[in-house]
């Protein structure tokens, strides 16, 4: 029996994210495998995990030094985004197998980074010093995973790019999936089931006749809320039956998610429009995991609107995965793996990018329809058995489990390593300047 560690770097518990939510599934469906001996390294109180078959563990402040004492422990470390710089070098030279899983891919924190408000110079320093840690990670990484086939082969790209596939790597297997796996996020098989009995009751401001969208979770600097709240007015200048409701806008993580910058703009559009608290509500206080299924179920759309720009491409929209559990026809722009599920499957509508007017018909379509929307609703409920998490975590089993070339801590390494820490060093420093 194999003995993994798995590490996400978020909150897994009652109020978690999708980072959380990949990692408490991951966590249950390997130990049900009954191959791996699973324990779940997590960054809040371990208390909070209850899965059957998983032992938790806290995440020590010298996180670096705390893996170096484990790592004996271990067969393999599944660790999300990878690991601290010290720890990655040191892990390198072990019999341990680290398996660095970046489903947030680059793309993501390019989209991210660049956005961000401060100094040029200060931004510039940051996106080095990350860049230097995802090299140092391709370096020293035995084995990749991705959400999907394009996450996959970018990240075959990256691993070309760095040197880091040999011959040996072909030998062992000419298709490279004992190197990097696309290995997504899931649904549960059976269908959300309300815990309350009116379940109307979360969303006070709907009435009995409304048609509910639903929007749940942050709104990210790569979502594009401007055109779904603008084509909303446009609906809302006719009606006031459809209403949107965007739903847990503070993220579960005490620190680094305030102030974004896309909610503020949205909020300050849809009062602009006069539909902000009409037919547009926001909603901050983060939803349970627990009780999701009852937001889903009070709603008759799934919402995802986003940019267009580099990270759609590579984008897995994990809050789509939570509309096809609860059987519910999507609305989402058109670009990234889900949305194109969506298109080829007819799970709903796709939408061209910041066209408020495409976005407002095919809202109506499936309002105004209502034997196209049972059709459409008929075929999410029964693709729900394609996307469960026992399916989505089987890549992951065979990638433990598949033979893989050693890799030797080179002077590459040790060198990118160094390189980071000075970035960082420096970062810091210009941060404490600007402090004191």
């Amino acid at each position: 029996m194999k003995r993994v560690l798995l590490a996400p770097n978020d909150f897994v518990g009652e109020k978690m994210a999708a980072p959380g939510i990949r990692y408490s599934h991951i966590a249950r469906e390997l130990a049900r495998d009954g191959r791996f001996d699973v324990t779940l390294m997590v960054t809040n109180d371990p208390q909070e995990v209850q899965l059957e078959g998983v032992r938790a563990i806290g995440t020590r402040p010298r996180r670096h030094h705390q893996l170096r004492d484990l790592a004996s422990s271990f067969d393999v470390i599944v660790a999300q985004g990878g690991l601290d710089f010290r720890s990655m070098v040191l892990l390198a030279g072990t019999d341990v197998r680290t398996i660095y899983d970046l489903y947030a891919p680059f793309f993501e924190m390019l989209t991210f980074q660049g956005a961000l408000d401060g100094q040029r110079s200060e931004r510039r320093l940051s996106w080095e010093a990350y860049c230097l840690r995802h090299r140092l990670l391709l370096v020293t990484g035995r084995a990749f995973i991705g959400a999907n086939e394009q996450q996959r082969h970018a990240l075959l790209g990256a691993l070309a790019a760095v040197g880091r596939i040999t011959l040996e790597d072909y030998r062992l297997d000419p298709t490279l999936e004992h190197l990097v796996r696309a290995v997504g996020l899931g649904v549960e098989p059976e269908p959300p089931r309300a815990t309350i009995d009116d379940v109307r009751a979360v969303l006070p401001q709907a009435r009995e006749d409304d048609r509910i969208l639903i929007w749940p979770g942050n709104l990210w600097y790569w979502f594009d809320p401007q055109t779904l709240i603008r084509a909303m007015a446009k609906i809302s200048a006719t009606r006031d039956d459809v209403k949107l409701f965007c739903l847990g806008l503070r993220h579960p993580s005490a620190s680094g998610y305030g102030g974004m910058t896309t909610t503020d703009r949205a909020i300050r559009l849809a009062q602009e429009l006069g539909v902000k608290d009409r037919t547009v509500f926001f909603d901050f206080g983060w939803i349970s995991y627990q009780e999701r299924q009852n937001y889903l179920l009070a709603a008759d759309i799934g919402i995802n609107v986003h940019g267009r720009h580099v990270e759609t491409t590579f984008a897995y929209r994990t809050r789509l995965l939570d509309y096809f559990w609860a059987g519910l026809p999507v609305v989402t722009t058109e670009g990234g793996a889900l949305s194109d599920l969506v298109d080829r499957n007819g799970l709903g509508r796709t939408v061209r990018f910041e066209d408020v007017d495409d976005c407002a018909r095919a809202i109506l379509d499936l309002c105004d329809d209502p034997q196209e929307y049972a059709r459409v609703r008929e075929r999410a409920s029964r693709f729900r058995q394609e996307l469960t998490w026992q399916r989505a975590v089987e890549p992951l089993a065979e990638l433990i489990e598949a033979p893989q070339s050693r890799v030797k801590p080179a002077r590459t390494a040790r060198a990118l390593a160094l390189r980071y820490a000075g970035a960082r060093a420096r970062l810091e420093l210009r941060g404490a300047g600007r402090s004191s």
